[in-house]
């Protein structure tokens, strides 16, 4: 069978599979927002979106226990894009204080839980254009994810922003807004893109 049928033969699976699921009219995602540590006048420009991605499962073993497993295009296999790009941008006040912002993401159908033999994740792309307050400006780009095990009708995270991270900043979509940076955190981005 050639590649695109069975590509063809995935998204048709997955259209009768999550048939049911699909009637509820499609996934939500909240973004609660949140800024640390940030220097007063820093002024800030996020654009984050989101991405529903089916893979190959890894082949798990003793001799890759423990170790990072890439996720790359030859074991990506379906992708569907959310219809919006969330914005967020602030300056940072005198007092140090960003008010919280609602970001919502939409996709048009329910994300399914992954068929068998295939992971299912949704993908956090974030762009970052970041000018500090004596008027240099740098630009990170940064990929977060979270796993999809069952049919998702919503999903809420928290978006952070925060000083004193690789660079200087450091950023994150994760569970939940009361989580602090420290030794142990998984916040990592790219070198500045500009």
């Amino acid at each position: 069978m050639n590649r695109f049928l069975s590509k063809t033969t995935l998204f048709i699976s997955l259209l009768f599979v999550g048939a049911s699921a699909y009637a509820g009219g499609g996934t939500s995602i909240t973004l609660d927002t949140r800024a640390l540590a940030l220097l007063p006048g820093t002024v800030v420009h996020a654009e984050i979106t989101a991405e529903y991605q089916l893979h190959d499962t890894p082949t798990l073993s003793k001799a890759n226990a423990g170790k990072t497993i890439d996720i790359t295009d030859d074991t990506r296999r379906y992708r569907i894009p959310a219809q919006d790009i969330a914005l967020w941008d602030f300056t940072v006040p005198a007092a140090g204080t960003v008010p919280p912002k609602k970001l919502v993401l939409h996709f048009k159908d329910e994300l399914p839980a992954p068929p068998p033999k295939l992971m299912a994740s949704v993908a956090f792309p974030v762009h970052l254009r970041i000018t500090r307050p004596d008027g240099t400006m740098r630009e990170y780009d940064y990929t977060f994810a979270m796993s999809i095990l069952v049919d998702t009708p919503s999903i809420a995270r928290c978006f952070t922003v925060y000083g004193g991270g690789k660079n200087g900043i450091g950023a994150g979509v994760l569970p939940a807004c009361d989580w602090k940076p420290g030794k142990n955190d998984l916040v990592v981005g790219n070198p500045p893109t500009k």
